[in-house]
């Protein structure tokens, strides 16, 4: 099977999986890559205007896969994807597994003919289902990260990004109680947000870029699954680092081992007596520090840089779609639980209020008349659930 048209179902036009698609759109030859921002879609229009324009585009069998990126919400239902299944290949792009799989991103996926996923040992929840799965490590431009010659050197030690997740402010705070100067960036710091380029620059100007790999938990997850507060994830950023040539200390997630070597590419801390002592080496041993991220730097072209990664998976991809091609099944018994129902719930009474307040009442009308035909228990459920976690958002670890 050769894939020539690619229809992209995105959720936002401004993030990580946006970029990476418009990247697929300059980088490689395919006849075609339409963009479709299905929430956008559904805000407007509402939920069977969103369904019956997705079928549209795909029913000719025009499409040879539909990239689907997960929006954790509810706008794509698993019953309709099933239905697509019969027009075209379904590819999933999961970047926050860790996070997500267990509490929603499992019930789409499972219609899924492949997935594309960061997470280095939740792949194998996939391969469990027989669902092909193939890592997407986080992948970047090399014409926007190499590192221009001779970068001086403006930052001992920087991190860039939101400063109040996980024990990000604690590890920060402690760095600089004991001397040691960090540069912040982001919202709410003395250095603002930067856009893509200004980072990029602060990677480079830096001899220590510091990555935390501690995760928001939405108190509702935790409480259904209360161990996913051990959980880390390895993040991007490392990458990003060494693909602007500069060193990265990371806190420390199980599946950095698979990205990059320690000890010779890029080094990990576990606590903050660890994370000073680090710091301080680091500063004190350049031309160790500076091998490492030439090191780190020459991997990262090598097998993170994304057009020549997208090349890669589409071929990939090609050669399953290939060998599975007469024993694929055109449509999947759908399974779901307690937890999908009562976030259902809650999506469609959420989302009903701000259609009613916008004026949308036809939008409205159609989304309280799917929550009305649920479950009652699964109603109640998700009342609750609206109530306590969107009414009185609170935030947790």
């Amino acid at each position: 099977m050769k894939i020539k048209r690619i229809l992209c179902l995105l959720h936002y036009d401004d993030d990580y999986e946006a970029d990476v698609v418009h990247e697929l759109k300059e980088s490689v030859e395919v006849e075609e890559v339409r963009i479709f921002n299905y929430s956008q879609y559904f805000l407007a229009f509402g939920s069977s205007a969103l369904e019956a324009e997705i079928e549209r585009l795909l029913k000719d069998g025009s499409f040879d896969i539909a990239l689907i990126s997960s929006s954790r919400r509810h706008e794509l239902r698993p019953e309709f994807l099933n239905v697509l299944r019969q027009y075209t290949r379904l590819v999933f792009m999961l970047l926050d597994e860790e996070i997500f799989m267990l509490a929603h991103s499992w019930f789409l996926a499972q219609t899924a003919d492949a997935v594309l996923i960061t997470d280095c040992y939740g792949r194998y929840f996939y391969e469990q289902l027989s669902i092909p799965n193939l890592l997407w490590e986080s992948f970047y431009p090399e014409s926007l990260y190499y590192p221009k010659p001779a970068t001086k050197k403006k930052y001992d030690v920087s991190f860039v990004g939101v400063q109040n997740r996980g024990e990000r402010l604690q590890y920060i705070q402690y760095l600089m109680d004991n001397g040691i100067e960090v540069a912040r960036f982001g919202a709410g710091t003395a250095g603002g947000k930067l856009g893509k380029e200004e980072m990029i620059q602060v990677f480079r100007e830096s001899k220590i870029n510091l990555n935390f790999t501690g995760m928001y938990q939405e108190p509702w997850v935790l409480k259904e699954f209360p161990f996913q507060y051990r959980f880390r994830q390895h993040k991007g950023r490392p990458i990003e680092a060494a693909m602007s040539g500069s060193f990265c200390l990371t806190e420390y997630a199980a599946d950095m081992k698979e990205i990059f070597t320690q000890g010779k590419e890029i080094d990990q801390f576990t606590d903050k007596t660890e994370l000073l002592s680090k710091v301080r080496y680091y500063l004190n041993n350049e031309e160790k520090r500076e091998t490492m991220a030439q090191a780190a730097c020459k991997r990262a072209l090598e097998n993170y840089e994304l057009s020549k990664n997208w090349r890669k998976k589409l071929a990939q991809l090609e050669q399953i779609f290939t060998e599975n091609e007469h024993s694929r099944p055109v449509s999947i018994e759908i399974r779901k639980n307690r937890i999908y129902e009562t976030t259902l719930a809650s999506f469609y009474l959420t989302y009903a209020l701000i259609a009613l307040k916008h004026g949308k009442i036809k939008n409205t009308g159609e989304l309280f008349s799917r929550l009305i035909r649920m479950n009652p228990l699964s109603i109640g459920r998700g009342i609750f659930h609206f109530i306590r976690y969107t009414l009185f958002k609170t935030k947790t670890r």
